[in-house]
């Protein structure tokens, strides 16, 4: 049966604009409101984006500082001192992420 799929049905058919609009507007329905503000434009975000960079980059200058100071026991000392910053790094970025979003979202 050759033929038998109409062009909507196959996975790469041509959409309509109206159809791609249509098919965005169902998908941001079903985000949280948090999503559905752009983060990569607000300078808020940004800003607090490059601190956390820095402050990463900054823990790891630090873990390999401290490792290299005992040559015989680098990988672990360097594991210990830079997954016991950067955990804690981690956890604070995805709460103060949250809280730039949710106060941009206002």
């Amino acid at each position: 049966m050759h033929g038998t799929q109409t062009p909507s049905t196959t996975p790469f058919a041509a959409q309509s604009p109206a159809q791609e609009h249509q098919e965005a507007d169902a998908q941001s329905h079903d985000m949280g409101a948090a999503q559905k503000v752009s983060l990569t434009s607000s300078p808020r975000m940004k800003l607090f984006a490059v601190c956390v960079n820095v402050l990463v980059l900054a823990e790891l200058t630090l873990a390999m500082y401290f490792a290299a100071q005992d040559p015989d026991r680098l990988t672990p000392v360097f594991f210990k001192i830079f997954f016991s910053l950067l955990v804690p790094t981690i956890i604070a970025a995805i709460i103060g992420r949250r809280l730039i979003a949710r106060a941009e979202s206002r």
